[in-house]
Formats: structure tokens, sequence, C-alpha cells
């Protein structure tokens, strides 16, 4: 499958020049590129062929398959890019009202492109283009000539010819080989929705959040960063003085709104979550569908049940981000009526994801299979059915206890509160830090390089000269040298007594005297440097005039083999290896939490779960903190969300916002993003800031039928074209 983000060198390129303050340079053009890319000429996804008239005749000997969601895109090609998009035909809409459509005679499908109605001009070359979702099956490119004659002239191993003015059937077959790729590209959607993506652009919102919580903090404007973290300049809870440090370093500004307007350039960060997830939503409902339509078997049994599990598990993943990060959404399966869309609380958006996990744990206990290990990057980690109900439980556990916006719907159901504690102690208990259920794991993607795989998240955060930990955390590392807020006087080398700060230097399994001097750090030369922070003599790297409040000492280095700006001690490309997005650690957290707050209190086992980090080591048998042991207390598993979570997940946003720790002002949740809410016509909206609540209310009512049966098809075709142009947006880097 050729891939529709940055190639290596120009992710290289990129990320070096993100490295400095100043724009970037394009890279230069490469050699122009012409082909027909499909199984039938060795490129393309697997599965998928071009047909005559197009092309001769391929040979084929998989099953069709029916009832896929395409979208046929035409565009100017220059040799290495698209210029324009000059046609768009899709399942249900098209340019000059042409559809995709399924000929099931001919086992194919179809769309008629009237080339007379575009006024072509010979010179260009155009390129076709049949997407699913956000991947592209093969392309074509088409020379354009204007004679019967010329068009046997035209080189058929690189160009589709077609006489100007003709109409040319843009026809191709799917078999069941590509629906194994197109059901590992709605988990890489989901993936890279969630960890920043490969083709990453500014509209990510997970770095905002890290910062929002006070876990990372910088003062960059990309992610619009810098706008959405400011600080307060009076008393509240933990900062008697408020948290600005005061003026010497720019003037103070407070926390603000989500911008929920079409003309603002800071919307961009509700915009990303939500195409992205439902993006990942509607490739998964229109797979399952497919296979649903057709009882097509993929390749054999085993691998049919793996995909049915897989599949599902992406619908799980989607809606349950949805809930978390929204105060509603849209509920849509494949089996559901789009002629009427609906609005749907937070709440039944949850409960919606659950009854996902809870068919996914099912179908995975009953089965046996092994999922490959290009699921979850190139080359990835292969899990087999047990580790992918282990994988779902956690999920599960944890979408129920990040669920509550505030510290009153963080209580247990018992009490009042929005949480069943029990229940999630119950998915914790046979998720992936269990011994009994499977082998404790992390769950883990390998990164190849930032090309269709890549976790920017830890990239930017384990980037000392970019981004640092918030002296929130080093402050509770050690109160004594991390002054919070930051107070460069008072500022100085660390003797943490948790040994994953220590006394910040270098450890040499990290890196060698030079590394440590190209980060600002110095080398361990005691056996006391930090496993995950260092502290950099290079003390403020933030732009002074962005404010105090965003400056630290202390870096991530834990993840510092994927971080950017040569940034890593392995010297391996930005971006390559492997990444844990969920640690074993935060299923542990996640389970003594819910023994704590459960109506019958288990302390003791909290405890156990609390030392295998706050102790160590871990269940993997990695060194950890070294602290003195927990006794089950609310305080220790916080310390330990804090230190220990940093830099995997956006969960340090959803601890501290259902603790009520997040800086006052700063929003709890997102609204249904603007352009949503136009297209369907409902008034505008958003949470936080002054003037509004920082969220809604659990208890909320339905939204009821929001779109008519009209519109709602085109409706839910311009959600699906915003996150498809979301996940495919071009790389930005920091200004």
């Amino acid at each position: 499958m050729r891939p529709l983000t940055l190639g290596t060198s120009l992710a290289a390129v990129l990320f070096a020049l993100g490295c400095e303050d100043k724009p970037a340079t394009a890279p230069a053009a490469g050699r122009p590129q012409f082909e027909i890319s499909d199984a039938g000429h060795g490129t393309g996804t697997p599965g998928f062929y071009f047909l005559p008239p197009m092309v001769a005749a391929p040979t084929f000997t998989g099953t069709f398959v029916s009832g896929l969601t395409l979208e046929v895109e035409i565009c100017v090609w220059n040799g290495t890019a698209c210029d324009a998009l000059i046609a768009t035909f899709s399942t249900n809409t098209g340019t000059g009202s042409e559809t995709v459509r399924v000929d099931t005679e001919n086992e194919r499908y179809i769309v008629n492109w009237k080339t007379g109605q575009f006024h072509l001009d010979p010179a260009k070359t155009y390129r076709i283009r049949v997407l699913f979702g956000s991947t592209e099956l093969g392309h074509a490119d088409v020379d354009v000539v204007a004679t019967g004659r010329e068009r046997k002239s035209v080189n058929t191993a690189e160009f589709v010819p077609v006489v100007n003015g003709q109409t040319l059937p843009i026809t191709f077959r799917i078999e069941d080989r590509a629906i194994l790729a197109l059901a590992v590209d709605a988990l890489r959607s989901w993936y890279n929705t969630s960890q920043g993506g490969a083709s990453v652009s500014d509209a990510y919102a997970g770095l905002t959040l890290s910062v929002m919580a006070k876990s990372h903090t910088a003062a960059w404007n990309n992610f619009n960063i810098r706008f959405y973290t400011g600080c307060t300049d009076y008393a509240f809870s933990g900062y008697p003085a408020g948290s600005c440090g005061g003026s010497s370093e720019g003037a103070p500004y407070p926390r603000t709104e989500w911008q929920n307007d079409p003309a603002s350039a800071q919307r961009a960060q509700i915009e990303w979550f939500w195409y992205g997830y439902y993006g990942a939503l509607s490739s998964a409902n229109d797979l399952l569908r497919a296979i649903g339509t057709t009882g097509v078997v993929i390749t054999n049994p085993s691998t049919t049940n793996m995909v049915e599990s897989m599949v599902p598990l992406v619908q799980a993943l989607s809606l349950s981000d949805i809930a978390l990060n929204y105060d509603k959404g849209f509920i849509v399966g494949e089996n559901s009526d789009i002629s009427a869309l609906t609005l749907f609380t937070r709440t039944q958006v949850r409960d919606a994801a659950l009854a996902k996990f809870n068919a996914v744990i099912a179908k995975a206990t009953a089965n046996t299979f092994t999922v490959p290990g290009s699921f979850f990057g190139d080359p990835g980690v292969t899990y087999d059915n047990v580790k992918i109900a282990q994988i779902a439980n956690t999920m599960a556990a944890r979408l129920l206890a990040y669920f509550p916006r505030d510290a009153a719907e963080n209580a247990d159901v018992s009490a009042g509160g929005q949480v069943d504690w029990t229940r999630v102690a119950g998915y914790a208990s046979k998720g992936v830090s269990s011994p009994t259920a499977g082998a404790p794991f992390d769950l883990v993607f390998h990164q190849d390089g930032c090309i269709e795989w890549c976790d920017f998240f830890k990239i930017w955060t384990n980037d000392m000269t970019t981004m640092r930990i918030h002296t929130r955390v080093a402050h509770l590392m050690d109160a004594a040298t991390q002054p919070d807020p930051w107070n460069l006087a008072a500022n100085s080398p660390p003797n943490s007594a948790d040994h994953r700060l220590g006394d910040g230097t270098l450890r040499p399994e990290r890196g060698g005297a030079a590394f440590a001097d190209l980060i600002g750090v110095n080398p361990d030369l005691t056996g006391n440097g930090g496993y995950d922070y260092a502290w950099s003599f290079r003390q403020e790297i933030q732009r002074r005039t962005r404010g105090l409040w965003h400056q630290s000492a202390i870096g991530q280095v834990r993840y510092d083999s994927l971080a950017a700006c040569r940034d890593n001690p392995e010297d391996l490309p930005v971006g390559v290896g492997d990444a844990p997005i969920v640690l074993a650690a935060e299923n542990d957290l996640i389970w003594a939490e819910a023994l704590m707050r459960q109506a019958a209190p288990d302390a003791a086992t909290a405890a156990t779960l609390i030392n295998y980090t706050r102790v160590g080591p871990d269940r993997l048998g990695r060194p950890r903190g070294s602290l003195p042991p927990s006794t089950g207390t609310l305080a220790d598993l916080q310390y330990e969300q804090d230190v220990e979570l940093p830099g995997s997940n956006i969960a340090p946003y959803f601890n501290q916002r259902r603790i009520d720790n997040l800086e006052p002002l700063t929003p709890h949740e997102m609204p249904v993003p603007a352009k949503q809410l136009i297209a369907l016509q409902l008034p505008l909206y958003t949470w936080g800031g002054a003037n509004n609540p920082p969220n809604s209310s659990p208890t909320a009512t339905a939204a009821g039928l929001v779109a008519s049966a009209q519109n709602a098809p085109r409706v839910w075709a311009e959600l699906h074209r915003q996150a498809r142009a979301e996940l495919n947006a071009i790389l930005h880097r920091r200004r």
C-alpha cells in the first residue's frame, strides 16, 4: 500500500527544521513519478485491481467484496503531488451527479468520468485515486490525448490513456485480501489521531491537553499551546499566590474557553479528535457492513474471526475517545440508519462504547486467533486473542475511570457519583497488567520513522529542547530544588528520593557525555541519574517574553529514543522504535483506584498495585521509584499517576480534571465542533473560560433528532471528508 503521508527524507528534513525557531524551508522537489498502482501492477493494496478499459485484464483469484463506501478523486498531478482537485465521486454523491456504483454481476465498482465536462489540458497529467476512508487503495495517472491514434502511443505501464472529451469508465475490483489491509488502516487512523500521527498538523490536541493539565510545559504557538495555557494571578488550590510567578518574563494572561468559532484559528484542537475518531469509526463501520453483506471469509476462518474482533475494537476505541473528550456525539454503527442523525449525550456515547468493548471481549474469549504485527506498526508486536481481550478490558476500565469531568462525578455511584468503581476493578483485573488473565504487557505500537505510524506525542514531550515536564510534577519529585511556580533563582540540581529523577543527571545507558551536553544535561558519574527524567543546566528554554509559568528545568527522557532534534541517544531516525501507548502500570493504577473508591475499599491490594511503580520493579521487571512503600492512599496513587504516566498518552489531563485540579477557567471537555454544528443547523456553544461552565452535566437529556432524512447523508458524508482531510493534513513545525 502506498503511504499517504510524508516519506522518511521529508519527515527528517521537517523534524530537523523544527529544532530551530525560524520558518521551515521546503525540501527540493523529487523526480516526477507517474504510474499505475494496484495489485495487478505489483504495488497498491493487495486485493485491489483496476480493470478494463483502464488497464489490461488482470489475473485474480480472491473473493469479490461489495458494500464498501468508497471515494474516487481526480486531481491535477505534477509528478510529486496533487496541484488541484477537479472531481470527487462517492457512493452517495459525485461531481456531475455521477456516483461510485457496485456492479455485482461483473464483480466490480464503476464510476463514469465524463471528461468533456472538465476542460482538460492535454499538457497536464491527471491522477485517479481510489480511497477507503483515509486509505488510498490505488491510483492511476492519466495521459490526456486528442485522438485515438495518439492513444496508441501512450506508455500504458505508467498511464491510463483517455481521449479528451470521451467518457472513461473508472472500474476496479476489491477482494477479501484488501479487507485485512483496510482493517489495519482503521486501527492506524485511531492510533494516529490519538498520538498525533505521521501527518500531524497544528490541529493536534494531545500536546495542548498535556500542557493544560500541567503535566508537560511549553510556550510554542504550535498546537495553540501558548494560547490555551495561561496562568492564574490569584490564589487557588495549591497556589496561595497564584501560578503566574510574576511578570518578569512576559505579562500573565488567564486560561480561556475553547474557541468554537468557524472563523477562529484556535478552533483546530476541537476538530482534531472529532474528525479523526469519526473517520476511524466510519471506516470500521464500512468494513463490518461489507463483511456482513457478503459473508466473505478473509483468507481463513481464524483470520476472519481476528478481523471481526479488531474492527469492532476500533469502533469501541473511537466511541470511547469521543465520550472522554466531548459533551455529546453521534452513535453510528455498521447497522445504523444514517437517513437521520442524532447527537447523544456523553453518557450515552460512553455506554455505547462499553457495549462494543464487551462484544470484543466475548469474541476474543470465544475464539483463537493471532493478530499480525501489521496492526500495531511495521514491524509491530503480535498479539493473540487473549491479549486482545486484555486490551479491551483495560480500555473499558480506562473509559469508566476517566469519564468524570470533576470530583463530584468521580465519586462511586453508591455515593451519587458517575463511576461504578466495582465495575472498573472488574475490567482492570482482567487488563494488560493482570497476571491471571495473561502475562502483563504494555500496549505497544511500532513507529516507522513517521511514515505511516507515528507517536508524535512522545517525539515532542521527550525532546528536552522543545518541551519540559511541568514544575507542578517536578516539584512533586523534589520540592526542595524544583519550585512551583517557576523561580530561576531557587532552582538547582535535584536530589530526589524518586529514582525516576534521582540527581537529574543522564544515565550512561541513555547516552554519553557528548549527547548529555547536546541536550544540556550533566552526565551521570555516580549511578544516581534518573530513569525517566533529567535536569538541564539550560534551565530556561522557552521564550522569556511568553511567561515565567512556561519554564521548567526538568525534562522527560524516558522515551527519548523517539524524540526529534537529534535528541535521542541511540542516533536512530526520528520516531523509529516501539512505543507504549498504554502502560501496564496505567492499568494497575486504575485498578488500585477502583479498589480504593469502591463501596467496600481494599487498601491493601491497592497498595500492592501502586508499589509496582512507586517501589519497583514494575510488572515487566523495570526499576522504578524505589520510594517507601505505599499503604494504599489516594495521595500515593495520584503521585504515581503524575510521575509514571506522562508521555504515554493524555491520561494526565483526564486525571487532573476529575479531581478538580485543572487550572481555573480551563475547559473540562470539548464542544461539538462549530463546523459540525453549522452543518446540523444548531447554535454554537463552548466550554470553559470566564463566561461558560467548564463542562456539561452528566445527567443531560438526549439531544434528539438533529438532522433530517433529507440532509443526514450529506452531513455524514461531509464529516467523513473532513475526517480524511484531518488525517492527511501536512506536517507543520513549531514556531
